[in-house]
């Protein structure tokens, strides 16, 4: 809060011309040691209960706020890990259906390598590599649209993003890894298709 907004007036004045009463809405004390805060609440809770018997009160401490705060972020982290994680299963079909239909139009193809003895290891590979390639280049987008969309948020409401080395690398072996696990089924598929079947296919 800017100090232009601010006034400061006697806490008197306060009760008996703004609020029109003397009781106090909030008292903040700060304790020597962290050590000592739930020491000092019940002091603080014992000396109001002797002065103020019947009057209702609530006493909260940084501690509480503390995991509050920490219970939402965790929250916050299923919900986001939940969220990349359905992402990450929807994308990997995706690239799945996409080296199917290229299993489907390049079946001749396979045939004549099959016939001038490629290996089924290198059709597995070569099916691999490329949806690879694509779980890769798909990462690379995310990477650079989520870099630029920081930055642009950084300028617009002046949040301070942090840009993690460590978070680029695990976003990239996240696209990695689903492209392996996504093409290993058409790859194999690839592999095993009988050789007079594949030469025949139109």
């Amino acid at each position: 809060m800017s100090t232009d907004d601010r006034v400061f007036i006697p806490l008197s004045a306060l009760q008996k011309r703004l609020l029109g009463t003397s009781d106090l809405r909030l008292i903040a004390i700060t304790a020597r040691d962290n050590n000592l805060i739930l020491e000092v609440v019940q002091e603080v809770k014992r000396l109001l209960d002797a002065r103020h018997q019947g009057n209702s009160f609530e006493i909260k401490t940084q501690l509480e706020l503390l995991q509050t705060s920490e219970s939402v972020s965790s929250i916050v982290a299923v919900l986001l890990i939940a969220l990349a994680a359905v992402s990450l299963f929807v994308g990997g079909i995706g690239i799945m259906n996409i080296m199917l239909a290229a299993l489907t139009e390049r079946t001749r193809e396979i045939g004549v390598r099959r016939a001038v003895s490629a290996r089924q290891r290198s059709i597995l590979a070569q099916f691999l590599i490329e949806s690879s390639i694509l779980s890769l280049a798909g990462g690379l987008i995310g990477v650079v649209a989520g870099i630029g969309l920081s930055l642009v948020a950084g300028r617009i409401v002046g949040w301070n993003v942090p840009i993690l080395p460590t978070g680029i690398v695990m976003a990239l072996s996240s696209s990695l890894f689903v492209g392996i696990a996504s093409g290993i089924y058409p790859a194999q598929r690839a592999a095993q298709l009988n050789l007079v079947d594949a030469l025949r296919f139109e």
